[in-house]
């Protein structure tokens, strides 16, 4: 089959000469490489970030990859169509045309719009119940919540604290939520999502389309490569034990003219993640843990930890030292929440224990709230906050495959 007899440009002549090498093809051949090949775009949310690490992160960031077998899938169908004309074929071809449709529609930043400045109420206008999980910022006087719920829609919420602009992240993948400042040398940035890789959340800045890693708040590809986002200190938390620390708190709320996506239904379901999701125990080599077990990761200078949740709730207070630091991780099932600070207080290192909320020396007679704040009129000074990582062991040994593993009999 002769498709043009002149064509007249470069491009022109690629696409006769590859619709000639189809027509040498059998129909059904052609098609079964069609549905290959739309199946391919329709997931390449959960391989095509594997490009950035082979250093191809233009590709990712204009989706060439997920277009180019877009239209090969279409010509594909399109040619197996025109070499046998039956019915089975031209329901084939309808249905590479839904998946490439589909292709764009599922493009990670139409699936996950980015919230940009909600409207903020005080704690007596939020409607939340006690229970509800919230990311809780504080800085200087000012202090708010986020509904996670709210976070988890959009994944990424740019916002205001007072005169300090945030970037409130949720990555889907291992369920971890970070604040970040949005400001990189004296620049304030917006963030949208471009997807995700190494297991995480990606998300693209609109001044620059740089590409940032949310697990650990690095540029990693575009003009701001290289550049570090600073953690503000977010945590996650019920609203009860928030408002109580936070009585005069201000809460985020949704805005119901800005969309969480343009097919709000899919959001939950995530199919275009759910590939890599089930290959997961596959992919992931280190099975010290399963790879969806909730853990908190803790960094100090080179050496990183993970301490199971599980193993945080049944013990509560945790006296560790990691990287030559003495610290400690409390949990509270109360407000389902996670601290650390450093035991180093007065120049001398503190054992802790719990008494009700709060924590005590067992040496002394000092004692701290579950902030970190001094009780007592012996007690020296506040203890100074550790940042953790609220995440699932896949993630953490992905960042950090050298970490150890917390256990009380170590």
């Amino acid at each position: 089959m002769t498709f043009l007899s002149a064509p007249t440009s470069p491009v022109i002549t690629l696409v006769v000469r590859f619709l000639e090498w189809l027509d040498g093809l059998d129909a059904p051949v052609v098609a079964a490489t069609a549905i290959i090949a739309g199946l391919l775009a329709i997931i390449s949310p959960s391989w095509e970030g594997s490009l950035i690490r082979f250093g191809f992160a233009g590709l990712y960031n204009r989706r060439v990859l997920s277009t180019l077998l877009a239209i090969f899938a279409l010509l594909s169908e399109f040619t197996a169509y025109a070499l046998s004309p039956t019915r089975l074929e031209f329901a084939t071809l309808l249905f590479i045309s839904v998946l490439v449709m589909l292709t764009y529609l599922l493009a990670p930043k139409r699936m996950f719009i980015a919230l940009d400045y909600p409207a903020h109420v005080s704690a007596a206008e939020a409607k939340l119940t006690a229970e509800t999980p919230i990311i809780g910022l504080s800085v200087d006087e000012h202090a708010c919540a986020w509904p996670l719920a709210l976070v988890r829609v959009h994944h990424v919420v740019n916002d205001w604290l007072g005169p300090h602009p945030v970037l409130v992240s949720y990555c889907p993948a291992c369920q971890t939520a970070l604040v970040y400042s949005a400001r990189v040398n004296g620049r304030y940035l917006g963030f949208v999502v471009a997807g995700m890789a190494r297991r995480n959340l990606i998300m693209r800045d609109r001044e620059t389309d740089s590409l940032w890693q949310q697990a650990t708040g690095q540029a990693i590809a575009g003009r701001r490569a290289g550049s570090q986002l600073e953690l503000a200190g977010g945590e996650q938390m019920s609203w009860a034990a928030w408002q109580k620390e936070h009585p005069q708190t201000e809460v985020a709320i949704a805005d119901p003219e800005q969309p969480s996506s343009l097919l709000p239904g899919l959001t939950r379901f995530r199919p275009v993640f759910a590939p890599y999701m089930l290959l997961l125990p596959l992919l992931l080599r280190d099975r010290r843990l399963a790879a969806r077990e909730e853990v908190v990761g803790i960094r100090v200078g080179e050496a990183a930890r993970a301490y199971p949740l599980s193993r945080l709730r049944r013990e509560r207070v945790v006296n560790d030292v990691l990287g030559g630091e003495p610290l400690v991780v409390l949990y509270s099932a109360d407000a389902d929440r996670v601290r650390a600070f450093a035991r180093q207080v007065g120049g001398r290192v503190v054992t802790l224990a719990a008494e009700g909320d709060d924590l005590r020396d067992r040496a002394s007679e000092m004692r701290w709230n579950g902030s970190g704040e001094p009780l007592s009129a012996t007690t020296a000074e506040p203890l100074r906050p550790v940042p953790l990582q609220r995440t699932r062991w896949h993630s953490w040994r992905g960042f950090y495959p050298h970490t150890s593993i917390y256990s009380a009999e170590a």
